[in-house]
């Protein structure tokens, strides 16, 4: 250990003996030291600027009973701004409580540092000045994703089924791990929870910290989701919550000084070059608790251009059905196509899947990783969209992995059917050509004649040759919408999109 130099985010400092002080600090690969830092509170020189909240290079040497004793510091960042404000101040005081419970001293968690040190600067740049206690949520909701224990948000987390902006009865439940439906069995500690508390919830889990600003949090939202996380924390990471109620103190208006700031400031977070993206691969894209992952597919993301540019795998062999793709570009969109497990194609008529493409933008930033599910249609059900189809007049692929030439599906469904009725939808490939979706009825069933989306908002491209398309919406009377999506398409396969988002 002698010499050793290691970057770290000081959470605590304690007063030890008469001279020294005890330091807790996170390192960069995210497992955290408890040091003593000699002669501390006696020699400013020495570690002068070592304060809570800063990043230093910390170098380490053993002492005489082989522990981690504290040679000198070097700041790298002191996150000045923090000092600036008590709110500030009470913020990072409140994420280091966190950290402190959350990270182990001998066990290492990378994105646990990633997580604080993006935390702390966002904090210094006065990313949460406009709303300190939601800014509080986001981060907290990132902690317990970083943990693997992020509670259901906008899915009852015992049936699976979504939440509705309209629903009432909903609980929240620590036992069950998130939100339960009003006719979802339930536990005496359940606390009364609002649709519009999990939305602004779930639009914090999905939103970079440094952007935590433009999450709308309306009515009681924000008691009622602080409420349901803080016993939610207390049981998946630590029952300290010192810092936790001083925070809430100074947001109540109990106080309201400067900080003096007396360190230099340096360079702080920088968002990763490359991001991930990962999720459970199921057999429907809205899965219940029911529905079976997949399991062996391969699974890859090329970019529009149709250069492969990552190859995804089960990185847990205790989690089958769970995918990643690492090293793609930020904000960036993707097609990742998941291909039936190897031998399913040799026997079509059992029970398999169908390669499916889902295209998707890749995040800025990486602190939240997590896509939600990847689907991959089982072929059955692909067949039974041909029947159908067919048996209205719209001629269909059989999509037999034994014969070329018959293309491949896109088929999807707009986000919001209700504001997008009358709109058209076509798609044009790369020589120019272009060809009509056909769309479902009110019903969501096959319809022939329908000029454009109806109430149920789902629609149709068949026998598509492979290659590149561009994905178009127009008025009915033809007026482009403008803008247009890079799709994907391939031979006996269905590119798949669920969630479409038009702005009419």
């Amino acid at each position: 250990m002698t010499g050793e130099v290691v970057r770290a985010v000081v959470l605590r400092l304690a007063a030890f003996g008469e001279s020294d002080r005890m330091a807790s600090v996170l390192c960069v690969d995210g497992s955290r030291r408890e040091v003593r830092v000699p002669q501390a509170r006696r020699s400013r020189k020495r570690f002068g600027g070592l304060d809570l909240f800063v990043l230093a290079d910390l170098r380490f040497s053993p002492d005489p009973k082989g522990r981690p004793r504290l040679e000198s510091a070097e700041i790298v960042d002191s996150q000045e701004g923090i000092r600036q404000d008590v709110v500030r101040a009470a913020l990072a005081a409140h994420v280091a409580e966190l950290v402190h419970q959350a990270a182990q001293e001998d066990h290492g968690a990378t994105d646990l540092f990633r997580l604080t040190l993006a935390a702390l600067t966002a904090i210094a740049d006065g990313a949460a000045d406009p709303s300190p206690a939601g800014w509080a949520r986001g981060f907290e909701l990132k902690l317990l994703h970083v943990l693997g224990v992020r509670p259901s948000l906008v899915r009852c987390a015992l049936s699976g089924d979504p939440v509705g902006a309209g629903d009432v009865g909903l609980r929240w439940s620590t036992v069950h791990g998130g939100v339960l439906g009003a006719n979802a069995p339930t536990d005496a500690r359940a606390l009364p929870i609002s649709p519009a508390a999990l939305f602004a919830l779930q639009a914090a889990l999905r939103t970079p910290l440094a952007e935590q600003a433009r999450v709308a949090w309306p009515g009681d939202a924000g008691p009622l989701a602080e409420r349901a996380l803080k016993d939610f924390l207390a049981v998946h990471v630590g029952r300290r919550s010192r810092a936790r109620r001083f925070f809430h103190e100074i947001l109540g208006g109990l106080a309201a000084l400067l900080l003096a700031a007396v360190l230099p400031g340096c360079a702080g977070y920088v968002p990763p070059d490359t991001v991930r993206l990962q999720g459970w691969l199921y057999e429907s894209p809205e899965p219940t608790v029911d529905t079976a992952t997949v399991s062996a597919a391969t699974a890859t993301a090329w970019d529009p251009a149709g250069a492969l540019v990552a190859e995804g795998d089960e990185p847990f062999s205790d989690s089958p059905g769970w995918y990643r793709f690492m090293g793609l570009p930020p904000e960036t969109l993707h097609h990742h196509v998941f291909s039936p497990p190897a031998g399913e194609a040799d026997h079509p008529d059992e029970l398999g899947h169908v390669t499916t493409v889902i295209p998707g933008a890749s995040a800025i930033d990486d602190l939240y990783v997590d896509a939600g599910t990847f689907h991959l249609w089982p072929r059955p059900v692909v067949q039974g969209w041909l029947t159908a189809w067919s048996l209205v007049g719209v001629q269909g692929a059989t999509l037999d992995p034994d014969t070329e030439g018959d293309g491949g599906l896109i088929r999807g469904r707009t986000v919001d059917p209700a504001e997008t009725v009358g709109l058209t939808l076509w798609v044009e490939a790369a020589d120019g050509t272009s060809r009509a979706a056909r769309y479902t009825d009110a019903l969501g069933a096959p319809a022939v004649d329908a000029p454009g989306l109806s109430e149920d908002g789902g629609f149709f491209f068949e026998r598509l040759p492979a290659g590149q398309y561009w994905l178009q919406a127009g008025r009915a009377d033809g007026t482009p919408l403008g803008g247009s999506l890079s799709l994907r398409v391939q031979e006996d396969a269905v590119t798949s999109l669920p969630l479409l988002v038009l702005s009419p």
